[in-house]
């Protein structure tokens, strides 16, 4: 069996959500989504456009094939493959 076999066409979809999803459902979960929740809001998280790496951390490591790379070697990288 594959899924295409079960999976529903796009008509289907399409039939089932007008007779069931109304715009309500959206305006009521979405008009809040950014102020979040009080626990959410009181997370303390990092400021900036790079991550700051925490090197005792033992949860979140910084992949080792990063190491020694260089924004100049990305760029080389991506030209040598447009070549």
């Amino acid at each position: 069996m594959f899924l295409r076999d079960i999976w529903p066409l796009r008509n289907e979809i399409q039939a089932v959500e007008q007779k069931f999803v109304i715009p309500a459902m959206f305006q009521e979960v979405y008009s809040s989504i950014q102020n979040g929740n009080q626990r959410w809001n009181d997370l303390k998280a990092p400021e900036g456009l790079l991550y700051p790496w925490d090197a005792s951390s033992t949860y979140i490591k910084n992949p080792p094939f990063f190491e020694g790379m260089t924004q100049v070697c990305l760029i080389d990288i991506y030209y040598s493959e447009l070549s």
